[in-house]
């Protein structure tokens, strides 16, 4: 091997050895990455907030451009009740790599806050990018039902069922906001619909057994009240309520 060979040779060593050795702390950091990442969700979803907070901002250090992490944090955030933190940091997700439930979370968060024209804007962003989308159009519903405008609520709810006509929160939405307007027939459909969709949600039951009592059709609202006696005492206590109201005014 002449000198020029041996140089040669030499150097390619080295540029393997660099290379396995970048290779090597790439790995180690890349491990210690999703390992971080699983502790910090296992963290949230057992409640343990603050320490997911601590976790996702350590994270964010390394990592400023990875908008999972900026995600994650929100959701810490949200969960915590911080919603201006949790706003801020769905956004920063939001702009990095825009995900449907980033868009919603973040809008869900300025809900919280009573903010729903901000929550609108969110919905309506995320629009532009999933235009099929039940789970936006069902919650612009809510924004938009929160803000005192029924007409508007029923036709975003009417717009998530073109997509998915078994999607439990529009259906559910359209018979709450049927029942404020006093459309009590088509609160009973839709509020059904909800009740078949997922018969262990409490919620619809409720509200289809107030509109029973409007109707002064108490049987059927008392049918409720047993179901509800096994699914949600939480429920059957409100119900019970408004019937022993019903009947202490109308004896």
């Amino acid at each position: 091997m002449t000198g020029q060979e041996w140089n040669s040779f030499t150097i390619y060593n080295q540029t393997i050895n660099k290379f396995n050795d970048v290779f090597e702390m790439y790995r180690i950091v890349s491990d210690e990455y999703e390992t971080d990442i699983k502790t910090g969700i296992e963290r949230i979803n057992c409640g343990r907030l603050n320490d997911a907070i601590l976790i996702f901002n350590k994270l964010i250090d390394h990592f400023p451009e990875d908008a999972k992490l900026y995600y994650y944090l929100g959701e810490a955030h949200f969960r915590n009740s911080d919603f201006k933190e949790a706003v801020e940091n769905y956004n920063k997700s939001i702009d990095l790599n825009p995900t449907e439930m980033a868009f919603i979370n973040c809008a869900i968060s300025f809900g919280e806050m009573k903010q729903f024209e901000k929550s609108i804007e969110t919905l309506k962003r995320a629009l532009k990018i999933y235009k099929v989308s039940t789970d936006i159009y069902s919650y612009m519903g809510v924004a938009l039902r929160s803000l005192n405008r029924p007409i508007e609520a029923i036709e975003s709810f009417q717009n998530a069922l073109v997509y998915n006509k078994d999607q439990l929160g529009a259906n559910w939405g359209l018979g709450v906001t049927f029942g404020i307007i006093g459309d009590r027939e088509g609160s009973i459909k839709y509020l059904n619909n909800a009740v078949n969709i997922n018969p262990s949600f409490a919620p619809p039951y409720f509200h289809l057994a107030i509109n029973y009592i409007s109707l002064a059709d108490i049987s059927s609202a008392k049918e409720i009240l047993n179901i509800l006696n096994g699914l949600d005492p939480g429920f059957a206590c409100f119900l019970r309520h408004e019937l022993e109201k019903y009947e202490a005014e109308n004896n």
